[in-house]
């Protein structure tokens, strides 16, 4: 699927099962297969990893985690207060080199990752659906 290739993309730092052993590293989506539940990630040099969509994280958008920020300010110590405040300033400049350090900073603390990141498969949940409701179109008008 051409919209994910290039993606920034965090391996699940808790994945048990990852036969490149990258849980926890920030790689690029080199190719994927939605309808196999398949992504291949290319870490720099080695051999791409094979992923399922729920294997691996993203970064949520930069508006989303400001938001959090304000909504959870109580709740974050001083650190993960100026991380998650970083990480969206990062994004909002949004090149694929800003978007890893951003990655790489949320990795700091569970607080910082939790409030950050997201799944790839629910970013993925509204493509899918677009994608289903084209098909449909494209059947129905034949």
């Amino acid at each position: 699927m051409e919209e994910l290739t290039g993606t920034v993309v965090l391996v699940h730092p808790e994945l048990m099962n990852d036969p490149v052993n990258r849980q926890g590293h920030v790689g690029i989506v080199a190719t994927a297969d939605l309808g196999q539940d398949e992504v291949f990630v290319g870490f720099g040099k080695g051999p791409l990893g094979l992923y399922s969509v729920d294997a691996l994280l993203v970064l949520k958008p930069h508006n989303e985690i400001y938001k959090d920020l304000l909504n959870h300010v109580q709740e974050l110590d001083a650190q993960d207060f100026k991380a998650m405040l970083r990480i969206s300033m990062l994004l909002e400049a949004g090149s694929p080199k800003q978007i890893k350090d951003a990655l790489e900073l949320a990795m700091t603390s569970y607080q910082t990752l939790s409030h950050s990141t997201i799944p790839l498969q629910d970013k993925l949940n509204p493509i899918r659906e677009q994608i289903q409701a084209e098909e449909r179109d494209f059947v129905h008008a034949r």
